[in-house]
């Protein structure tokens, strides 16, 4: 087909490649969205670190105490929660380890497999995305 026979879609119509890239047969054909008759690049994704690049660092067990635990750390803890769907009460990152983290904590733990406690140790820490510090031996 020449250029001038091409069709173009309306403004804001998908546009569907009728040929997916020959190395995946199974792939699904490409989606550009068109603006005013102008084919756009799909969105590409942000800069994030690679999966196995730890976050953040966690240095000791984090809890419900008496008083209650403050910090950056668990600041960093309550937005990888935010960021994995599990809301930290209206407060939300608020650096503060309080009921309503502890029960974010839980339902993550819960839907990870992992032991459910609402504390942050070691292995929910990880599945967190936080490098784990020992608390005894100040190492991993």
């Amino acid at each position: 087909m020449s250029d001038k026979n091409k069709q173009v879609p309306a403004a804001g119509v998908p546009h569907v490649e009728d040929n997916p890239p020959a190395d995946d047969p199974g792939a699904e054909p490409h989606v550009e969205e068109q603006k005013d008759g102008q084919a756009t690049k799909p969105a590409t994704p942000p800069n994030d670190p690679p999966a196995d690049t730890p976050r953040f660092k966690i240095a000791s067990v984090l809890k419900v105490t008496k008083p209650l635990i403050k910090g950056e750390d668990v600041a960093a803890v309550q937005e990888a929660l935010i960021a994995s769907g599990f809301g930290c009460g209206v407060d939300g990152a608020n650096g503060v380890y309080n009921a309503a983290t502890a029960f974010a904590v839980r339902q993550f733990q819960a839907m990870n497999r992992l032991i459910v406690s609402g504390r942050v140790e070691k292995f929910t820490a990880t599945a967190l995305g936080a490098e784990w510090e020992d608390p005894q031996s100040g190492t991993e």
